[in-house]
């Protein structure tokens, strides 16, 4: 996904352009994931839970990449809720220290919002980890925990649309 967010910069794609990317992505790793025994309903269910999760999580980091710090902090919120749940804490440091850099970069205002790249490896590394470390039947869960945060963040798009505001 990191590589997208470079092609990204690069040549401009357009929305379209990286939601097709994104779902081969997510396709991608949904098939890694979900259990290929039978084409039964569960390997349905959770391929198609797996691919939106993966897309999501990788569009939200990027819808909320635009304000310095918003992304960084949310990011750091699930990955204490990934702790919470049960994640050695000790194995996601180095992670944790390369977005930290950029966290206070960006809080200072100082040149060096991560753009794409870094907001679609955030939601792409947080896709990998929750489905690693969190039951299936508990993602319903981490919805509900980061709810607010979601919702806030898909809310302010779809009013300023609604009232004709530049969304940009």
């Amino acid at each position: 996904s990191t590589l997208i967010g470079f092609l990204d910069d690069k040549y401009e794609l357009k929305q379209k352009q990286k939601l097709f990317y994104f779902l081969i992505l997510g396709f991608v790793w949904a098939y890694y994931k979900s259990d290929i025994t039978g084409l039964n309903i569960y390997f349905i269910f959770s391929f198609i839970s797996y691919t939106a999760i993966f897309v999501f999580l990788v569009l939200f980091f990027n819808q909320i990449d635009g304000i310095n710090g918003l992304a960084t902090g949310t990011f750091f919120i699930c990955l204490l809720y990934v702790y919470i749940t049960g994640t050695n804490l000790i194995l996601l440091f180095p992670v944790i220290f390369s977005v930290l850099a950029y966290f206070f970069i960006n809080v200072n205002g100082k040149i060096g919002i991560q753009g794409d790249s870094g907001s679609f490896f955030m939601g792409s590394f947080l896709a990998i980890v929750y489905s690693k470390s969190i039951e299936f039947s508990e993602l319903g869960l981490v919805f509900f925990i980061l709810g607010p945060l979601v919702f806030d963040i898909c809310s302010a798009p779809i009013i300023r649309f609604y009232y004709k505001i530049n969304l940009s």
